[in-house]
This record gives C-alpha cells, structure tokens and sequence, in this order.
C-alpha cells in the first residue's frame, strides 16, 4: 500500500470523510506527529470552548438560573471542590461528581436562601440543558460526517 505523509488539513479532512485511509496513512508516523496534531487540536478546542461558554452558555446557565431565582456561580465554584480534588482518580473519582452536585445544591440553597426544592431544580435545570446542548452538537456532528461520507 501507498502512504504518504498528510498535511494538517488533509488529516482532518481524512478522519472526517475517509477515517480509515487515513488512519492507514497516519500508522507510518512518529508519535511525535500525533501528540503535535493533538495539541493545535486541544488549544483549538480550549479556546473555542472558552469563547462559547462566555458568550452562550454563561448566558443559558445564568438566565436558567434567574428564572429560578440563583443568580450567581458561587456554589458551582465552591461545590465542585471534590470533584477537583479527586475527580481524577480511576474508578473512584466516578463518584465525586455526584457529591459535587449535592454540594452545589446546598450552596445554592445557602448563598441564596431558597429552599432545598428550588435549588435542586436549579441544579437539575442546568443539567437537563447541558445534555440537550451535547446531544444538538452530537447530532450535528454526526449529520456533519454524513453528508460529508456522502460526497
């Protein structure tokens, strides 16, 4: 078989439309050409997702929130701090999250003096959002790959 070294942007068009051609052509490389293509990609991604969240979702979350009565992100801060600190450990970390969220209703029923009824529809809300948000990007990126599979 013929490989060839890719260009950046044939890469990304490779793995979008031809996946495996393209992964046939990146097999030859050094790991040195991956952890490069990874990096732009998580630079890429860290700003774009900066720049949507202060833009869109900040706006989302906050409005969510008002409409509920919580207006700040204190209680996220704060409430995430075992997630932070343990969030990464295998297998264990898993559980973390969910005592994240038990702390930010607390928080969020503290800082704001609503009831714990409130705040855990606050937390709820802020989720139910973030997973429709995920499942329209899903959806476009999987509508994305297929027309562009279908030429």
């Amino acid at each position: 078989m013929d490989y060839r070294r890719l260009s950046f942007g044939e890469k990304v068009k490779g793995f979008l439309g031809a996946p495996a051609n393209t992964f046939n052509n990146v097999e030859a490389e050094a790991l040195g050409s991956a952890l490069k293509y990874f990096t732009i990609w998580l630079v890429v991604y860290a700003i774009l997702r900066t720049v949507v969240f202060y833009t869109l979702e900040r706006r989302v979350f906050q409005t969510l929130w008002d409409l509920l009565g919580v207006g700040d992100i204190k209680a996220f801060a704060y409430g995430n701090t075992p997630l932070f600190l343990f969030g990464w450990i295998p297998f264990v970390g898993m559980l973390f999250p969910l005592w994240a969220w038990v702390l930010n209703i607390i928080g969020i029923r503290q800082l704001h003096e609503i009831s714990t009824g409130r705040a855990i529809g606050a937390v709820l809300l802020g989720i139910v959002a973030l997973v429709v948000i995920v499942v329209l990007i899903v959806l476009f990126v999987v509508l994305l790959v297929v027309v562009l599979a279908a030429g």
